[in-house]
């Protein structure tokens, strides 16, 4: 009777080479959690220390703290492009992380205590990105964020801020250019519109009988028509006069009662993955020179 081997079907393979593949992961786990506590027996003075510096960091900054009130208005605009306006607003915010408040309060036409109290100032576009790197050309609203130290900070704020970006020289100029062109177009409409005025007034005085000899009876009602079309482009015309300001508001800062105080919680999450990072490295830069110095002997 002969005694006859079957070869290993396809299960038996992929049992026992799933079988082998979890005493290695088991064999590699034991020589890391090896490594682990050879590195920490070795290196523990300086991860106690790191541990220590990061705590020491953290309860720095919790203490330090500034809580804010934060809060951003929208504006819309005529002229100029948007990008001028971000850059004039970067400008400020320069002047305000350089503690330049005399500046600024003269900039805002604030007294210089309110100025004190903005922490930042930014201007951004509709997606949120920085106003003074948008090169688009669409007309699109903006948003000027502020953070603040005192939520009276933003009595007034936005008035100022518009009037701030409306000072801005060129378009001072160019607003003063355009007034004395709409005030000259104005006083030669009104010049049109008053002989008009004369003509339908003599026309009225003769009951319609006045008219050229072997002319057609002359119609009033085109008379009447372009003197309404008169008034109407001057009332176009100073209503632009009379717009002085290219930025305007659209939205107000509505504030918070509470400040934003920091969050613990990520503040702690941050620290202890800080911690893992610095003590990795710790670990891997001693057993890379111990390897190094052991090569060396060699």
């Amino acid at each position: 009777m002969s005694n006859k081997q079957t070869a290993p079907t396809d299960d038996e393979w992929q049992f026992t080479d799933l079988n082998q593949m979890v005493k290695r992961m088991g064999t590699g786990l034991e020589n890391i959690k090896h490594w682990f506590t050879i590195q920490l027996k070795k290196n523990w003075l300086a991860i106690l220390l790191v541990a220590l510096l990061i705590t020491g960091w953290q309860i720095y900054r919790i203490r330090t703290y500034v809580p804010f009130y934060e809060s951003r208005a929208s504006f819309v605009y005529q002229e100029l492009h948007k990008k001028t306006y971000g850059e004039m607003i970067d400008q400020l915010n320069q002047l305000v992380q350089e503690r330049s408040y005399t500046t600024v309060a003269k900039s805002l036409n604030i007294p210089e205590k309110q100025a004190q109290q903005i922490l930042s100032i930014e201007a951004l576009n509709l997606y949120g990105s920085k106003l003074s790197e948008d090169i688009t050309t669409d007309k699109s609203p903006f948003y000027i964020r502020v953070k603040v130290s005192d939520k009276s900070a933003f009595d007034s704020l936005s008035s100022k801020v518009s009037l701030y970006l409306n000072s801005n020289p060129y378009y001072v100029a160019m607003l003063k250019r355009k007034q004395a062109s709409l005030k000259t177009e104005i006083d030669q409409l009104n010049h049109e519109l008053q002989l008009l005025d004369s003509i339908k007034y003599q026309y009225i005085r003769s009951n319609g009988a006045i008219r050229a000899a072997g002319t057609e009876p002359f119609n009033p009602v085109l008379l009447f028509d372009k003197s309404i079309d008169i008034s109407k482009a001057i009332a176009e015309k100073q209503t632009a006069l009379d717009r002085t300001q290219s930025v305007e508001l659209l939205n107000d800062f509505m504030v918070a009662q509470n400040p934003v105080y920091p969050a613990k919680k990520m503040i702690l999450l941050k620290s202890v993955l800080l911690f893992a990072v610095i003590t990795l490295a710790i670990m891997f830069l001693s057993s890379i020179l111990k390897k190094n110095e052991t090569i060396a002997e060699e």
